[in-house]
């Protein structure tokens, strides 16, 4: 069978390094196999002759893809970045700090030396929890829970990173939930290993752990038992013995309860999951005396934490996290080690004119991830059936939440109501009541927010987040993404797949979302009809990384009106959003471009119709393209 190699370079891994995954698909859409991708190292495959198109995603974001036929003999097929990863923040230098957890504080050790100007690695002789305090030249103080054995990188938003390679790899698939992915390196990794316990592999090992726990895979209790031995006093292989533990038929659960605690006492996970994972397990361990104080003293971190698959946040000290950014205003420290990263690099200054950022979107923020802690609390201990009420109190504020049952007895209303905080209004909140299916709703005038006539089942919440630089206003709803590109298999070319179907705040509008082959989405937006052509407004990004306009009208008449536009080039794992309704004059703040761009992509009959009604609001070119419109 003919060999292909998948070719890709890094400059910033060290050849052989573990970069990233792909699947190939061949020309049908069904995955025929996949692989790991290392920088500069070429990843081999069999495959017989035919068309494929190979496809991933870096950890990063950006997509790896590459359409190839193999014939009979042995190829080299270079693999292409999508887009560009998001920039770090760079940082002429600073000063780092050692903290290592003793009993039940923390206290300043000696640092490490570098191995480069912005590269350290951390001694197994440490030993316990460790924290590396990194202080920017601005002041900016963040701690990151730090491993051992493995080479940190100093600088960049987070102050200390993991360098490119396969633990940092996993890792931020776990962390982006992107799990096909992370399967295909935790296979390839254990693969290279009989088990855990291997020189050097500590970090891997664990994340291994993590992957095996998340996804319910057999070998988890014996290689997360294994694990127990070679990593006694990790938190985060306590973490996850605890979680073995709950799995074990007759297990007592006050032996359950004392691995989570003695994991709580020891310090931080070095897992951003596995903090989750702690305080999850701690609020099912209720009746052991000491786990509410650790709930209470760890719910101020996951409130802090910073994005990441490592657990980090703003904080003078490991004790003290801080939820907004922690500046250091004392004397320099003695146990300190200073680094210079070099000045950044100079930019030719752009004259660019825009608004300043309005003072309320701090407070929006803010109460973003209020909404978000208190959900994940929430979900953390499940819901029963039935009438009953849960009080959630996150960093001061109280969230109420109420399930009753509907009207016809078998479905369910459910309310959230916030304690009076300006910023929550509008705040939209994405329900799943089966998959694939959302209910979406926000935060009113009260601070309310209600789900009605909801089915019975795994329900899952969800703070929908807004695009980075929206075109868009505050009245857009932010809609559900998909973790991956799904790959479907299909007899016929013409098939198209349901992806998501979403009803809108106010259950006025129906939006379905379809997977048409080979490569393309479409959206079906269905709303009561108007006197006058409703305009549809939808922002997505590209896989290029751009984020688009593109508007779809309605027309006018009674009972239900309905449209579909092809969203081309859709990043599916990116933030989109939609505003359900805007006056038609809206036309006129948009580009030309903008305008034919929508025309060309309106795929239902009655919607290019309806831009006929508009032409008088354009410019004389787009009337003429209006016209051709059949």
């Amino acid at each position: 069978m003919p060999t292909v190699e998948f070719q890709y370079a890094d400059p910033a891994a060290r050849p052989g390094a573990v970069v990233g995954a792909v699947e190939v698909v061949d020309d049908r859409l069904v995955t025929v196999t996949s692989t790991v991708v290392r920088s500069e190292q070429d990843a081999a495959v069999e495959l017989p002759p035919g068309r494929y198109f190979a496809r991933g995603w870096l950890p990063a974001g950006p997509q790896l893809q590459a359409a190839f036929e193999v014939a009979s003999a042995e190829q080299t097929v270079p693999l292409h970045r999508c887009g560009e990863p998001p920039a770090d923040r760079p940082g002429a230098g600073g000063w780092l700090r050692l903290w290592r957890h003793r009993g039940r504080s923390w206290s300043g050790t000696v640092p490490p030396e570098l191995l480069t100007a912005d590269v350290l690695v951390l001694s197994t002789s440490h030993g316990g929890s460790l924290g590396v305090q990194i202080v920017d030249a601005d002041r900016r103080s963040t701690i990151t829970m730090a491993p051992t054995g493995v080479p940190l990188r100093l600088g960049g938003a987070a102050g200390i990173s993991l360098l490119p390679g396969v633990e940092a790899t996993l890792l931020t698939y776990l962390d982006r939930g992107d799990l096909p992915s992370a399967r295909i390196v935790a296979s390839d990794a254990m693969s290279q290993a009989p088990g855990p316990g291997e020189p050097d592999s500590s970090l891997l090992d664990t994340a291994v752990g993590y992957y095996l726990l998340r996804t319910g895979n057999p070998r988890a209790d014996w290689w997360i038992s294994e694990l127990s031995w070679a990593q006694p006093d990790s938190v985060d292989t306590t973490i996850l013995n605890a979680y073995r533990l709950m799995q074990i038929e007759g297990m007592g659960h006050e032996s359950i309860c004392e691995e989570l605690v003695r994991a709580a006492s020891n310090g931080l996970p070095v897992v951003a999951e596995g903090l989750r994972l702690l305080i999850s397990g701690l609020v099912r361990a209720g009746d052991h005396q000491d786990a509410p104080a650790h709930v209470e003293r760890l719910r101020h971190y996951a409130v802090a934490l910073a994005q990441g698959p490592l657990t980090a946040f703003p904080g003078l000290e490991p004790a003290a996290p801080r939820t907004g950014q922690a500046i250091w205003s004392g004397e320099l420290p003695v146990d300190v080690l200073e680094f210079d990263l070099g000045a950044a690099p100079e930019v030719e200054p752009e004259v660019e004119v825009r608004e300043e950022p309005s003072a309320a979107e701090p407070a929006l923020r803010a109460a973003r991830r209020l909404v978000a802690a208190a959900l994940a609390q929430l979900q953390s201990s499940g819901l029963r059936p039935g009438r009953q009420r849960r009080d959630v109190t996150v960093d001061g504020e109280e969230l109420v939440f109420e399930v009753t049952p509907s009207a016809n007895a078998v479905h369910f209303d459910l309310e959230l109501r916030a304690s009076p905080l300006p910023a929550i209004m509008g705040i939209v909140v994405s329900l799943q009541v089966t998959a694939g299916v959302h209910v979406l709703e926000s935060f009113d005038e009260t601070y309310r927010c209600r789900f009605t006539d909801v089915p019975a089942g795994a329900w899952v919440f969800t703070v929908r987040q807004p695009l980075t630089q929206p075109r868009l206003d505050l009245s857009a709803v932010s809609l559900p993404v998909l973790l991956r590109e799904p790959a479907f298999a299909a007899s016929d070319v013409h098939h198209s797949t349901e992806i998501l179907r979403m009803v809108a705040p106010g259950r006025n509008t129906l939006l379905v979302l379809t997977f048409e082959p080979p490569d393309q989405y479409r959206l079906e937006v269905t709303q009561a009809a108007g006197v006058t052509v409703n305009l549809v407004a939808v922002e997505y990004t590209e896989r290029g990384g751009a984020t688009v306009l593109r508007l779809l009208p309605l027309p006018p008449g009674t009972g239900r009106a309905s449209g579909s536009i092809d969203l081309q080039d859709m990043d599916i794992r990116a933030p989109w959003q939609v505003v359900e309704s805007l006056p038609p004059e809206y036309l006129t703040t948009c580009s030309d471009d903008e305008v034919e761009a929508s025309i060309g992509a309106t795929a239902s009959r009655a919607a290019r119709m309806a831009w006929r009604s508009l032409a008088g609001l354009l410019s004389p070119e787009l009337q003429a393209l209006i016209e051709e419109i059949r």
